[in-house]
């Protein structure tokens, strides 16, 4: 692994520095932040700034973590929806995209998808709903090249909420939009 030098965080532009003595000679940067796929990556020096004479000043090129969330077997992973909807939005959609990852380094692996919804609206309509929710990731997870038959989902409506959406006879808006999901989860 070679001797760690320095461990920074960024500012929130994602910029860092670090100093460097003569005898340091770094090879690599790791870069991570929690949750997401640690990356090491070479160092390229993209510019030099001059303008003081009596200290270097480098630049590296820009690095990017993957987008995609670290994802583990027999991790449950939660995905939200809006009201009343079982669209994916951007942010389930990642990931999705790393579930896909993992199923596809791992034939065995299989995933069950579990769809829920709000205290609102009839047990009928919830049940439908909760299953149009768990039915949008597994047809997503197939877009990806899962076969279907490593994905299996079911509708539990409003059964089991996160949270209570009625607090002392108070509505609890945010108990809604917790219960409003669906849960992935990976067995190997």
């Amino acid at each position: 692994e070679g001797n760690q030098l320095a461990t920074v965080s960024t500012g929130a532009g994602g910029v860092f520095s670090f100093e460097l003595n003569e005898q340091d000679d770094p090879d690599s940067l790791v870069v991570s932040k929690d949750e997401y796929r640690e990356k090491r990556a070479s160092i390229l020096i993209s510019g030099r700034n001059e303008e003081d004479l009596l200290i270097d000043i480098l630049n590296n090129e820009d690095l990017c973590l993957n987008g995609s969330k670290e994802i583990i077997p027999e991790e449950v992973i939660t995905l939200y929806f809006d009201f009343d909807k079982s669209v994916l939005k951007a942010r389930e959609k990642q990931i999705l995209d790393s579930v896909a990852a993992v199923l596809l380094a791992d034939p065995k692996a299989t995933v069950q998808i579990s769809g829920y919804t709000d205290g609102l609206g009839t047990d009928k309509y919830n049940k439908k709903l909760g299953e149009k929710r768990a039915s949008a990731a597994a047809k997503y997870l197939k877009t990806k090249g899962i076969d279907g038959s490593r994905v299996s989902f079911e509708s539990f409506g409003e059964c089991c909420p996160v949270e209570e959406e009625k607090v002392n006879g108070r509505d609890n808006p945010n108990a809604r939009k917790k219960n409003r999901r669906a849960l992935v989860y990976i067995r190997k």
